[in-house]
């Protein structure tokens, strides 16, 4: 058997690590506006805004924590200026622990808000002294951004009044890493400056690129929309500005933005009745270089409501981790909830509920991860800490998933007709078919092959696997043929793969491919039951995949059906033969529904792949886990009821064949069966798009005296030549 090893890495996908707890120290009042950040080893520090602890109005405070989330020290106060409001934190940490904290203050600078930022050593000292950052006085600065690179340089952003002689504008300022200006304040939204330009965020590369989002007014030309403009380290402009968003109606609005250290960062934002319901949470990863990885897409799988405010943080591979404010989603106002990605955008899991208490709301969620993909989230829950809002946080570790479970046809055309495991089988991955997965109701065709070799090939990519993965860090069992009951733990084993590999990185979004072959023939017309052993009791508490529960998932194989049968029943019959005798040529896509063999051809083999495998599977319809069902199907021959989902699921409606009932001893002749076949094919021929026909009867009760119309015209067929191999 061959084996390659898994490159050990760590790709997120959010465990909790305890429950919610408490940040502020101080809760009289409110503690509100969280701001979060984390520096590689995991060390973070929060900061927020507090009612009246300073004496006057709202101050600044922060609170350090190891990176196994004890508090280290006290709270502290960050701002030296009391007088009035001092709000609207935000933070950022270099590699080394040294951080900085930015906020606006009400009229310190003569003219009301200005923006004025605190260094900090990585034990929580304080270098020098509180600062101002923007250089313009008059009208309000407000909503401060500030972004560190690993070796402490930094650079501020914030939103500007009449910075740009029309309203709002974004300006920004660069610091060296002891708080030296590295020039002065400077605009960034040059190319368009009509309307607002506001609600800045910023974001730094190792080599001190970095990259300003904010939300434009009327720019898109629809009320708000979410714009970038990247930089070098010098503060000189690469490229101009860009719309991040494609969909314009309506709002886009509240942008964040993560980058990692060589540079490629990822932007969300939420847009209004993008999801079909109100607010919702949109998210687009972009290159190094500034070019886009994928269009935008949508982060939130639950879209009642409103989905807003989001949050993102970004790990050294690229993979990323978005927060947002969910209303009504954990029963009791607003929640915050997260989803994990890969570095190509395609989601680890499902996304998730943060806050593991509901009661009353949370809101304004900040997340910051570590080098190892860990992450921290902070927001602020109201009437939690006993007295009007406080700041609470959770801590997630980093797991593995499965982000991609696809069937291949082995020694077919379309990867040589080689038997052994290789690059090229990617060729051969079929586009049409796709796993199901427990929950997701009855089976379709298309979580069914036709191929004559029958599931003799699948590929599973892991992202982020604790170690080397290997053939028994996986569980393959089978149904019966012909009738696949909802109990598969009762299934027998699968028969040992023949092959077995794992192509580090190769797989989606960056993740680790592992190719699984089994010899042709081994597993023909079943189910076959993929599971991916994680650390709990169904995957025997395997820490080996990193996968914190088991991932299980189902193909199934009914040799030449090329979809012509009904919602619970996979049928190859006579009219299977006739079809692909209709579909005749050469060079037949893989996703040819007549090409059997996956030669290439569509010919005579093909018409005898479909005699000679008369038979139906049944669709199976498990549960999320799969569990014991009410009632097994157990039956070889399908009665009235025998293909009644376990789970109260439809019945299959009656197919009358037309045609006569003979015995297959009679002499009734294999021209006047496929005479009598292909008649019934015109009336219900496959469906050209390969998904199931819904096939009408002529009442109830009628199954069980069809289902014998079947077998006997299947017996009846002659059998020529055997299956080309």
């Amino acid at each position: 058997m061959h084996f390659e090893p898994l490159e050990q890495r760590r790709l997120l996908s959010g465990v909790p690590l305890g429950g919610d707890f408490l940040v502020n120290s101080h809760t009289l009042l409110d503690q509100q506006s969280a701001a979060i950040a984390a520096d590689p080893a995991g060390n973070f520090i929060v900061a927020w805004q507090s009612q009246d602890q300073d004496g006057s109005g709202q101050g600044i405070y922060a609170q350090r924590f190891g990176a196994d989330g004890v508090p280290q020290g006290g709270e502290f106060r960050v701002n030296s200026y009391t007088t009035g409001d001092q709000t609207s934190p935000a933070l950022d940490v270099d590699d080394d622990g040294n951080f900085v904290i930015a906020w606006r203050s009400e009229d310190q600078d003569g003219s009301e808000g200005g923006i004025y930022a605190q260094r900090y050593n990585a034990a929580g000292g304080p270098l020098g002294g509180e600062f101002r950052v923007n250089t313009q006085t008059a009208g309000d600065q407000a909503m401060p951004a500030v972004a560190v690179d690993p070796t402490g340089d930094f650079v501020v952003a914030w939103q500007s009044y009449d910075a740009d002689a029309s309203g709002f504008g974004v300006v920004a300022r660069r610091f060296d890493a002891v708080g030296v200006p590295e020039g002065d304040e400077f605009l960034v939204n040059t190319g368009y400056t009509s309307f607002d330009q506001s609600h800045p965020d910023v974001a730094i590369a190792a080599d001190g690129s970095f990259v300003v989002v904010w939300q434009s007014s009327f720019e898109d030309g629809s009320s708000w929309g979410v714009y970038g403009q990247r930089y070098d380290a010098g503060g000189g402009t690469l490229g101009g500005a860009f719309q991040i968003n494609t969909y314009t109606t309506s709002f886009q609005r509240s942008p964040a933005v993560a980058m990692n250290d060589e540079g490629d960062f990822v932007v969300a934002w939420f847009s209004v009745f993008q999801d079909g319901s109100f607010d919702g949470i949109f998210a687009r990863p972009y290159g190094a270089d500034g070019t886009p990885q994928s269009g935008e897409f949508q982060v939130n799988t639950f879209t009642t409501g409103q989905q807003n405010e989001p949050d993102v943080a970004i790990e050294p591979d690229g993979d990323f981790v978005v927060i947002w404010q969910s209303d009504g989603q954990d029963g009791d106002g607003y929640g915050i909830y997260a989803q994990c990605f890969t570095v190509a955008g395609l989601p680890k899991g499902e996304e998730f509920r943060v806050n593991s208490v509901a009661e009353n709301a949370q809101v304004a969620p900040a997340v910051a991860m570590d080098a190892d993909g860990d992450f921290v989230a902070a927001w602020h829950s109201y009437d939690q800490d006993g007295s009007g809002t406080g700041i609470y946080a959770r801590r997630f570790e980093a797991a593995a998933a499965v982000v991609g479970r696809q069937v291949f046809y082995n020694q077919s055309s379309f990867d040589g007709f080689g038997t052994a495991i290789n690059a090229s089988d990617d060729n051969a991955i079929a586009p049409d078919k796709s796993a199901y997965l427990p929950g997701s109701g009855l089976a379709t065709f298309d979580n069914i092959t036709s191929y004559s070799r029958g599931i003799n090939g699948i590929m599973i990519d892991v992202a982020g696997a604790e170690g080397p993965l290997g053939v028994d860090d996986f569980t393959f069992k089978m149904s019966a043929q012909t009738v696949a009951n909802n109990m598969p733990s009762l299934w027998q084993a699968a028969p040992a793969p023949s092959g077995f590999s794992v192509r580090p990185g190769e797989g989606a979004g960056g993740s680790d491919r592992v190719v699984v072959v089994w010899a042709a023939g081994a597993i023909t017309n079943r189910w076959l039951e993929v599971v991916v052993e994680g650390n709990d009791a169904a995957g025997g508490n395997n820490t080996n995949t990193g996968l914190a529960q088991s991932d299980r998932f189902y193909f199934g194989n009914r040799v030449g059906d090329a979809g012509s049968g009904t919602p619970s029943l996979a049928i190859t019959s006579a009219v299977d033969e006739i079809a692909a005798r209709n579909n005749s040529g050469f060079g037949a896509a893989i996703t040819n529904l007549y090409d059997y063999d996956r030669s290439g051809l569509v010919n005579a083999v093909d018409q005898l792949i479909a005699r000679n495998n008369a038979g139906t599977l049944t669709k199976i319809n498990l549960a999320d886990p799969p569990a014991a069902p009410l009632a097994m199907v157990g039956l070889e021959q399908p009665s009235a009821n025998a293909s009644q989902a376990s789970d109260g699921g439809a019945q299959e409606p009656s197919r009358p064949i037309e045609m006569s009932r003979r015995h297959p001893g009679s002499g009734w002749g294999r021209n006047a069966a496929l005479a009598a076949a292909e008649n019934t094919a015109q009336q219900r021929g496959p469906s050209a798009g390969g998904t199931d026909s819904d096939l009408s009867g002529t009442g109830e009760g009628e199954e069980s005296s069809e289902f014998q119309e079947f077998s006997d015209f299947a017996s009846g067929l002659s059998v020529d030549p055997p299956l080309r191999e």
